[in-house]
């Protein structure tokens, strides 16, 4: 996705360059000006009073990623109660998730979740699934 904005960006005549920021910092720089743009963002009502959406690039897909000896299965967001869910401050969730009051903990990155689930820390970690591969 890099590789695509940054070539957008070229094509219209714009030499641009990506900072990499713990989601949340990155979020609250950008509304306040610190930064041009922001890219993964997902679209949400209340978001577009500081962003201008482009048409999704890819599509984003969300999953749960879990230590290969851990037996977890589920049917629904609810049957996750007993688990602790690694989860990104900042990060929007996808629909359900939140209103199934789960026992979440907060990070300030997907690699920081993903130390902590291959530490046995967290029992998942919810996140993108191109992320999460990457």
């Amino acid at each position: 996705m890099t590789e695509i904005i940054l070539e957008a960006l070229k094509r219209v005549g714009y030499d641009a360059s990506i900072k990499f920021l713990p989601w949340k910092r990155a979020l609250e720089g950008t509304k306040r000006g610190k930064h041009d743009g922001l890219y993964s963002v997902y679209y949400r009502k209340e978001r577009e009073e500081w962003f201008v959406y482009s048409d999704p690039l890819p599509a984003n897909e969300w999953g749960f990623y879990k230590r290969n000896d851990a037996e977890i299965s589920f049917e629904s967001f609810e049957d996750l109660r007993p688990y602790t869910i690694g989860v990104v401050r900042g990060y929007v969730a996808p629909p359900g998730f939140d209103e199934a009051e789960l026992k979440t903990a907060l990070a300030k990155d997907d690699e920081e979740n993903l130390r902590k689930l291959h530490k046995g820390r967290l029992d998942l970690v919810l996140t993108d699934k191109i992320v999460g591969k990457y």
